[in-house]
C-alpha cells in the first residue's frame, strides 16, 4: 500500500503544472517512505526515518516560503491569482528577496537530490530501508528533485540561476569526488552503493546546472540510465542478503563460481553505473562531461577525472564479492531462478540497448531539452 501510494504521489508531482498541486503530491511522497523505513526498516531505521523526516520537511518549509513570495509577486505585478507554472514564468523577479527565494527553492530540490553537502541523510536511509523503498528513493524519488530544479526553478528564476551556476555546478563536482570516496572506505555492500547513487547524483545534476543542449540531454538520458542500473544493483544485493543475512563485502566471495547468471547480469549493471561504454551509463555521462567542458573547462576536466573514483570501488567490490574464494557462507549460494532471471533480464537487456543503441531515446529528448535551453536563452537575454 505504502509503494503505490508512493507511485501516485511521485506521478502526481511529475505531471503537475500547478506550483500549489507540485507541493502537495511533493509533501505526499515523504510519507510513506517514512512508514516504510520506520516500521520495516533495519536495525538503526529509527535514527534514519528520523534524518530523511527533518531534512525532508525542512526543504519543504522553505519551498512553502518561496512558493508563496513567488504568488504574492504575480499578483503584484499582474492584479490576479496563479500558481501555473506557465504564468509564473512571465515574472519579472529581482532584488535581494528573489534571491532568497532561489536558495529557497534550490535549497528543497538540493536536499532532495541530494547535492553536496545536504547528502548526508543518503547512506544512513538507503542503508537501513527495505530493498524496495531504497529502489524507489534511488530509482526516482532522487530524481524528482532535479526535474523540479529543471520544470520550476529554471523558468522562474533565469537570472539567479545564471548567477550561481557555477556554484551549484562545483557543488555537483564536490558531491560526485566526495561521496566517490566514501564509497571505497565503506564495508557494507549497501551502504557503498548508496554514496555511489549520491555520486552519480551529482553527474546528473551537474548537467542541468551546465544549462546546455549537450548537458541536459546527457542528464534527462543519464536518470533513465541511472535507474535502471544503480537500481538492480540495490535489488541484487537485497537478494544476496536475503539468502545469506549479510552485506558485509569482507564475509562474501567467490559467488560467481556458484550463481554464474547473477554474477553477469550484476556484472553488466556494475559497468552500466561506472559508464562502460556499449552501456547506458556511458552515453549520459559522455554528454554531460562534454556540456560540462563547454560550459567551463576546469569544471568539465574535474567531472570527467571524479568518474574514474567509480571504476575504482566498483571493481574492487566486485572482485572481492564474486571472486576470490568461496567460504562457508558463499559455498551453498544458490543462483538465480528461472523467475528470478526472466524478472531481471529486460532490464538488463534494457541497460545494452540503451548503450549501443541510444538514438531513439535521444530523439525523443533533444527536442525538449533545446526547447528548455531556448527559453531560457531568450528569457535571459530579454531581462
Amino acid at each position: 500500500a505504502n509503494l503505490l501510494i508512493a507511485q501516485g504521489a511521485m506521478m502526481g508531482a511529475i505531471c503537475a503544472a500547478d506550483f500549489v498541486l507540485f507541493y502537495i503530491f511533493w509533501e505526499i511522497m515523504l510519507l510513506p517512505i517514512f512508514f516504510m523505513i520506520g516500521l520495516y526498516g533495519g536495525e538503526k531505521r529509527v535514527p534514519a526515518t528520523i534524518k530523511i523526516t527533518i531534512y525532508t520537511i525542512a526543504g519543504s518549509l522553505l519551498m512553502l516560503a518561496a512558493l508563496i513570495y513567488v504568488g504574492v509577486s504575480y499578483h503584484a505585478q499582474f492584479g490576479k491569482w496563479s500558481f501555473s507554472v506557465v504564468d509564473l514564468a512571465q515574472l519579472d523577479l529581482s532584488g535581494g528577496f528573489a534571491v532568497l527565494a532561489f536558495i529557497m527553492f534550490m535549497l528543497a530540490f538540493a536536499i532532495k537530490i541530494p547535492l553536496f553537502p545536504f547528502h548526508t541523510w543518503l547512506p544512513d536511509a538507503y542503508t537501513e530501508a527495505p530493498t524496495s523503498t531504497t529502489f524507489v528513493l534511488s530509482a526516482i524519488m532522487a530524481k524528482i528533485g532535479v526535474y523540479g530544479v529543471i520544470r520550476f526553478v529554471v523558468p522562474i528564476f533565469e537570472v539567479e540561476f545564471t548567477r550561481f551556476a557555477l556554484l551549484l555546478s562545483l557543488s555537483g563536482v564536490v558531491g560526485m569526488m566526495y561521496c566517490g570516496i566514501a564509497a571505497i572506505a565503506q564495508k557494507d555492500m549497501k551502504r557503498m552503493l548508496a554514496f555511489s547513487s549520491a555520486s552519480h547524483m551529482g553527474v546528473i545534476a551537474l548537467g542541468v546546472f551546465c544549462m546546455n543542449v549537450q548537458a541536459l540531454t546527457g542528464s534527462l538520458f543519464q536518470i533513465v540510465a541511472h535507474a535502471t542500473s544503480t537500481g538492480v544493483l540495490f535489488m541484487f544485493v537485497g537478494l544476496m542478503e536475503e539468502r545469506m543475512e549479510t552485506r558485509t563485502i569482507a564475509d562474501l566471495g567467490g559467488i560467481a563460481y556458484r550463481a554464474p547468471i547473477l554474477a553477469t547480469f550484476f556484472g553488466i549493471a556494475m559497468l552500466a553505473s561506472v559508464g562502460l561504454p556499449g552501456t547506458s551509463g556511458f552515453i549520459g555521462e559522455f554528454l554531460i562531461i562534454l556540456g560540462a567542458v563547454k560550459f567551463n573547462v576546469i569544471i568539465g576536466v574535474l567531472a570527467g577525472t571524479t568518474l574514474i573514483i567509480g571504476v575504482c570501488y566498483m571493481l574492487w567490490m566486485f572482485q572481492r564479492v564474486f571472486f576470490e574464494q568461496t567460504n562457508e557462507l558463499t559455498e551453498k549460494f544458490k543462483d538465480l531462478s528461472l523467475l528470478e532471471s526472466l524478472t531481471f533480464l529486460p532490464v538488463i537487456l534494457l541497460i545494452i540497448f540503451m548503450g549501443i543503441y541510444p538514438q531513439p531515446f535521444i530523439n525523443k529528448i533533444e527536442p525538449a531539452a533545446e526547447q528548455q535551453i531556448a527559453t531560457y536563452y531568450s528569457t535571459h537575454q530579454t531581462q
